[in-house]
Parts: C-alpha cells; structure tokens; sequence
C-alpha cells in the first residue's frame, strides 16, 4: 500500500496522487489510533515477544516510514506560505498519538 512510485511507469502521476491520499487518510487521529491499537498487543508482551509479534510491530513500523516518506503533492507558492504541509501534519499526528515515543 505504501510502496515507493515505480518511476518506470507511465502512470506516475496517477501514483502520486495515490499514495497522498492514503497519507492524507492517515492524518486521522482515528485512523493512527486504530493503527497504534494493533500494536498495543505485541508491545504489551515485551521482552518476550513471539515471532509473530516481532513480525506485526515490523511491518507497523514499516508502513509509518513508508508513510513518512511519501512526498507532499505540489501546491502554488502562495497557497503553500499560506498552510502547513501534509508532512508538517503527518508528524504533528504521529507526536500527538505517541507514534514517535
């Protein structure tokens, strides 16, 4: 769901505005405690943490860089002095919802 765009494609706009939607989606507190809940499990066993849950808290843990490193879809100069950027957001949410603890 997060993989980076495969320049190679003629379709590489069409896969940006993907991937800033599934970041804009993201932005939810809603949508980062549902995924910080899937966590809660795994973590709430440590140090003795199965395989599995070593494997949930990864691919977690992949899907926040994943998430992180989408790149903010172009705005007009004006508008972008005018507003955060969906990065700036992104990282306020994840600070809020504990993710970066």
């Amino acid at each position: 769901m997060t993989m980076p765009v495969d320049e190679m494609t003629a379709k590489v706009p069409k896969q940006y505005s993907i991937l800033a939607d599934i970041k804009r989606v993201c932005i939810s507190k809603d949508v980062l405690a549902a995924l910080m809940t899937l966590s809660a499990g795994p973590l709430s066993r440590h140090p003795r943490m199965s395989e599995e849950d070593h494997q949930a808290l990864q691919l977690l843990l992949t899907f926040f860089r994943n998430l992180v490193s989408i790149p903010d879809p172009p705005v007009a100069a004006a508008a972008a002095a005018l507003q955060n950027s969906m990065q700036d957001t992104l990282l306020q949410a994840l600070f809020d919802e504990s993710v970066l603890d």
